[in-house]
């Protein structure tokens, strides 16, 4: 039963993610308002953990989205506002549905393909700047540290 509702947790998060992708390509911004989706997600997600694992993974639930948070805004502060706060809050919320492990897995995938991406994208572009969506990156990263 419990691993039912984890795989309908997560393709929801995911679901999410998409929509939030979708609108962070078109307006290279993710509000507070879309955020508020992905907060149940994330309280579903710890109960859920509490549930299966019993109070001991609180800790790591919070490390993961101390984890999230902190290292994009670290990040957002050496790159003097590269990442936008919606992206580090994202990254914060998804760290408590990742836990420590997972976030580190999917700020990795994400910032590697983001990595290849914008490297396609600068040889294409003759001034090299160029603005990256990061959300559809996080998803995608969310995607291999689901599985």
């Amino acid at each position: 039963m419990m691993i039912t509702i984890r795989i309908i947790l997560e393709a929801v998060t995911f679901a999410c993610l998409a929509c939030l992708s979708i609108h962070d390509i078109r307006c290279h911004k993710v509000t507070n308002r879309s955020l508020w989706c992905m907060t149940p997600l994330a309280a579903g997600s710890i109960a859920l953990n509490l549930m299966e694992k019993s109070w001991y993974c609180l800790p790591d639930v919070l490390l993961g989205g101390g984890i999230g948070f902190g290292v994009m805004l670290v990040v957002s502060l050496l790159t003097h506002n590269g990442i936008g706060g919606g992206d580090i809050k994202l990254a914060g919320l998804l760290g408590l549905v990742c836990g420590s492990r997972g976030i580190l897995l999917l700020l990795l995938a994400a910032s590697f393909l983001g990595s290849v991406y914008g490297l396609i994208r600068t040889g294409k572009r003759k001034d090299g700047e160029i603005r990256l969506p990061f959300v559809p990156f996080m998803t995608a990263g969310f995607l291999f540290s689901a599985i």
